[in-house]
């Protein structure tokens, strides 16, 4: 079987060093090729790129454990993410490492980085932002009601992130049903009804994505709620402190449906945890 590739960005800062530290440890694991790619501006061109690959060496140095595999490190010059987008087209990476940068919000970046380039390329972005060399311990995932979410299920697969020792789906859905009295109070027991009914086609649809990605679910947390997504991803987020968050995208990706929804509210939008991005098929 082929080695997986991945591609990891970085600016050379001390924030970038997590970033290149999770990227050694995920590469590592998965026994992959990293290629280190770092783009410097226009005007620094050529004459910079010497200094560049003894600071990315230096800072490959003071990682531990080490790289096992020699990494391929690429540098260039020009905007950041036309560079990014051809190297990744180029490398055909199965992960994209990227940051969040420091004193940045997470919006713009997950608005603009992330979704530019998943768009782009069609590729899986991890967003770092804890610095931990660790596994992920624990790793929530957000379902999507799509055909095509076994395809987020067999890359989570791939990246042995199932094999953490929590992991949780949650599915947030909204009943349909609502009787000519429920508003009065008095159809509140054919409501439950069907709520009930509604999360059993919903773990019956979830249970069969499970299975069309060949995933043995028996270790998994499947949490369906009455709720809307992105109210309950900000409960369970609070509630259990994941260590990676896995959320699909779409032509319209679901993470910045979930950002433009919560200007008001900044609880997705300063999340701590890692987050992991899925284009869908």
């Amino acid at each position: 079987m082929a080695k997986p590739r991945m591609l990891c960005a970085t600016d050379l800062s001390q924030h970038s060093q997590k970033v290149l530290a999770r990227a050694v440890a995920m590469a590592n694991q998965l026994d992959a090729t990293l290629t280190l790619l770092h783009v410097m501006t226009a005007e620094q061109g050529g004459h910079a790129f010497p200094r560049a690959s003894e600071r990315i060496e230096l800072q490959l140095k003071s990682i531990r454990p080490p790289l096992r595999r020699a990494p391929i490190i690429r540098l260039d010059a020009g905007d950041f993410m036309p560079r990014l987008a051809a190297v990744a087209n180029e490398t055909a990476p199965d992960l994209i490492v990227l940051g969040s940068q420091q004193r940045k919000p997470l919006e713009p970046l997950i608005a603009a980085t992330a979704r530019d380039l998943a768009a782009l390329v069609r590729r899986s972005v991890l967003i770092v932002k804890r610095d931990s060399q660790a596994r992920y311990g624990s790793v929530l995932i957000a379902a999507e009601q799509s055909p095509g979410f076994d395809h987020v299920l067999r890359t989570a697969s791939s990246l042995r992130l199932l094999e953490s020792e929590s992991v949780a789906i949650i599915h947030g859905f909204e009943a349909r049903y609502r009787g000519p009295l429920y508003a009065s109070g008095f159809d509140l027991n054919a409501s439950k009804r069907n709520i009930e009914q509604w999360e059993l086609a919903a773990r019956r649809r979830l249970l069969q994505n499970l299975d069309a990605a060949d995933v043995a679910s028996d270790h998994f947390r499947l949490v369906f709620v009455q709720s809307r997504p992105l109210r309950e991803i900000q409960r369970e987020v609070r509630r259990v402190g994941p260590d990676l968050l896995v959320i699909a995208t779409k032509d319209h990706p679901a993470l910045d449906r979930v950002m433009r929804a919560s200007v008001g509210n900044d609880a997705l939008r300063n999340i701590e945890c890692d987050i992991l991005m899925v284009p869908m098929p």
